[in-house]
C-alpha cells in the first residue's frame, strides 16, 4: 500500500472530504479506485483514480482506521485500526459494508496480503508485533519483531515480509513458512514506510528522521 497524506497529492482538487490525517491508502487496478483511510476522521474515503474525484465515503465501525489493503479477487478490502486494541475490518468491495472484526494487537498500523495464501499481515506499532490472519478461519498468529514496527509489505515469490520497526532502526524478515524472524537489517533512523520492486528484486526505505 501507499503511505501518503492525499491531501497534498495532485490526485484531489478538493481536500474536504478527507480528514487532516489521511494515513494509508491502496487501489483496485480492476475498478480504479482508491481507498484512504483517515486516522483522525473515522472513515475511509474513496475517489477516482484516474479523475480525482470524490466517490464517497466508507465508515468501519471501528477508531483510528491507518491502513487499508485491496483483495479485488475476493470482492474485499482489509483495514487495520490503530486503537489500543487493534482491528482489521473486511469491507465489501461492491457495498462498502463492513464484516465482522477481527481483533489482532494494540496499534495496527501497516497491513498487507498474501493473495495466494490468503494471510493479512498487520505491523502493530504499540505492541512490536506483527500479526498474521488466516482469512479462511480469521485465526490470528502474532509475531514479536523489534520496537515500534509501522509497515509492511509481502514478497509473495520469496515468501518473505519485510516490516520497518521504527524504534529499532531496522527492517525485519518474516519467513511466511514459519512466521518467523530470519533477519534484522539496519536502515536509517526511525524507517516508517517502504516499498517493494519486484522486477529488480529490491525493497525501499523511508527513514523518517535522518532524511533518506
Amino acid at each position: 500500500d501507499w503511505s501518503s497524506d492525499v491531501c497534498s497529492s495532485d490526485l484531489v482538487e478538493d481536500c474536504s472530504p478527507f480528514s487532516c490525517f489521511t494515513w494509508g491508502i491502496d487501489f483496485d487496478s480492476t475498478t480504479g479506485q482508491v481507498y484512504a483511510a483517515n486516522l483522525t476522521g473515522g472513515k475511509l474515503t474513496i475517489f477516482d483514480g484516474s479523475t480525482g474525484n470524490f466517490i464517497g465515503n466508507a465508515i468501519t465501525g471501528g477508531g483510528f482506521p491507518a491502513g487499508v489493503v485491496v483483495d479485488a479477487a475476493n470482492n474485499v478490502y482489509y483495514v487495520s485500526h490503530s486503537n489500543s486494541t487493534g482491528q482489521v475490518y473486511p469491507m465489501n468491495l461492491t457495498t462498502n459494508a463492513p464484516g465482522a472484526p477481527i481483533t489482532v494487537r494494540p496499534g495496527a498500523t501497516g497491513i498487507a496480503l498474501h493473495s495466494a495464501l490468503q494471510l493479512v499481515l498487520t505491523a502493530n506499532g504499540l505492541d512490536s508485533t506483527v500479526s498474521v490472519i488466516d482469512i479462511a478461519t480469521s485465526g490470528v498468529t502474532n509475531i514479536a519483531v523489534d520496537s515500534q514496527p509501522t509497515d509492511l509489505v509481502v514478497n509473495e515469490t520469496a515468501g518473505k515480509a519485510y516490516v520497518t520497526c521504527g524504534g529499532a532502526g531496522t527492517v525485519n524478515v518474516i519467513d511466511i513458512a514459519t512466521l518467523t524472524v530470519m533477519k534484522k537489517i539496519d536502515v536509517g533512523l526511525e524507517p516508517f514506510g517502504l516499498g517493494l520492486d519486484l522486477t529488480r528484486n529490491l525493497i525501499y526505505v523511508a527513514n523518517s528522521s535522518s532524511g533518506t
